[in-house]
Order: structure tokens, then sequence, then C-alpha cells
């Protein structure tokens, strides 16, 4: 019996749970942003290992929403939250 691969859906095309996390730090102190994004990327990390996702593709998947997630929030730092970038 072949076994299937399991695609995880890219965690960055996730925008509404990008943006939350975003403007979640922007309302933190610094080191309280940071356990937050930790603790949420941790969540996401465990998640996906038990749907049986690939390490490798975890690491990816979690590397990308830190970076999208720290993009977001400088987003919101320079432009503001109702501004067009």
């Amino acid at each position: 019996m072949p076994s299937a691969e399991i695609i995880a859906f890219p965690i960055v095309h996730r925008t509404a749970f990008i943006r939350r996390h975003a403007a979640r730090m922007a309302d933190l102190r610094e080191s309280t942003a940071e356990k937050h994004l930790r603790a949420q990327l941790n969540l996401q990390r465990k998640t996906m290992l038990k749907r049986g996702i690939p390490a490798p593709e975890i690491d990816r998947q979690i590397q990308s929403a830190e970076a999208a997630i720290r993009a977001e929030l400088w987003r919101l730092v320079i432009v503001g939250d109702g501004g067009a970038a």
C-alpha cells in the first residue's frame, strides 16, 4: 500500500493568523512579545507534528511564519494599523 505524503498548507497564507499575532506583539513589551511569539510558534509546531507533517517541512513553515509575523509587526510599527505600505 503506497504511503501518502502530507503537505502543510503554507502558514504564511494564513493572513489573519499573521496579522493577529503581529498586532498582539505590537501591544506588548518586547520581552513579553517575544515570549508570545515563541509560544504561538511552538503551538503551531506541535499541531503540525500531531498531523504527521515531516520535521524539515515544519521547520520551514515555522521559519516562514516567524519572518511573516515580524515583517507585519514592522509594518504596523512603521506605517501604522490603517496605512498602506
